[in-house]
């Protein structure tokens, strides 16, 4: 008696598992900068301007900039989210609303807006 109920128990799982596998849920990918991170690096380290002002107090750090994509893939809504301040963080909300495009986050096939974050990095040349 307790293996055919543990058999139908089994049974059971094993037929609510597949019932769960036929619906995979939404398909969603990711925004991202075209051309992917390799891109994004080349673009922010050939257009940074170091603050002459974050240059001359001898200011480093991370600036984090929080952003939506619309769904052309255009940068809207740009703020700052920790900044270290003397220029820096003007610097790097120039950067993010000057990048060219983005691929648009896509559910089911469709462009939807989503929001990314960077992070980027200033550091004095040695």
């Amino acid at each position: 008696m307790k293996t055919a109920l543990l058999f139908f128990a089994l049974l059971f799982q094993q037929m609510n598992a597949q019932v769960i596998s036929d619906n995979p849920g939404p398909e969603v990918t990711d925004a991202y900068f075209t051309g992917g991170a390799i891109k994004l690096g080349n673009y922010i380290s050939q257009n940074i301007r170091y603050p002459e002002d974050a240059a001359f107090r001898h200011v480093e750090g991370v600036v984090v900039v929080t952003f939506t994509i619309d769904t052309a893939g255009v940068i809207c809504n740009a703020q700052i989210r920790r900044g270290i301040g003397n220029g820096c963080d003007e610097e790097a909300l120039r950067l993010v609303k000057n990048m060219p495009k983005w691929a648009p986050a896509m559910l089911n096939g469709k462009p939807v807006a989503s929001g990314s974050t960077l992070h980027i990095d200033f550091r004095m040349p040695r």
